[in-house]
């Protein structure tokens, strides 16, 4: 159930000292960032356009602000609506990931598809990071 909604600037952002379930960021660039808490206390994280270097100039605070609080748990990075990553996005993927790490926290890539998911396994990201692909909607037959 999401109890709050909130819409901040990036700025704002490091000012806070909770997390609501439910918070949305979006910066001057084109990425848009939704955070909400899973039922098993898990952050999801569902980025909405494009990883390169414009929209990882948005990502970057906010992943910064992600990895040094210490009170969150384990994060799902949700890449259902991100349909393009350059170098930029992998950089601010492995960023996250290796700062979490040190922390004893993990991440984990969800819904990864199209040229995301190609330059990933291309890269062999998957092999550190775990990876899903979105589950097919199944086709119902006609009778």
């Amino acid at each position: 159930m999401i109890l709050k909604q909130i819409s901040l600037h990036h700025t704002t952002w490091h000012s806070l000292c909770f997390y609501p379930d439910e918070l949305t960021i979006q910066g001057n660039s084109t990425m848009k960032i939704d955070y909400s808490l899973t039922a098993n206390g898990e952050l999801l994280v569902t980025l909405t356009g494009d990883m390169d270097a414009t929209g990882c100039t948005d990502l970057r605070p906010s992943f910064e602000q992600l990895a040094e609080d210490t009170g969150l748990g384990d994060i799902s990075l949700d890449l259902s609506d991100v349909g393009f990553i350059d170098s930029s996005g992998i950089g601010a993927i492995v960023f996250l990931f290796k700062r979490l790490r040190s922390s004893s926290r993990s991440l984990r890539l969800i819904n990864v598809h199209g040229q995301p998911e190609e330059l990933i396994k291309l890269l062999r990201v998957d092999t550190a990071i775990p990876v899903t692909a979105p589950v097919p909607e199944q086709q119902q037959c006609a009778n």
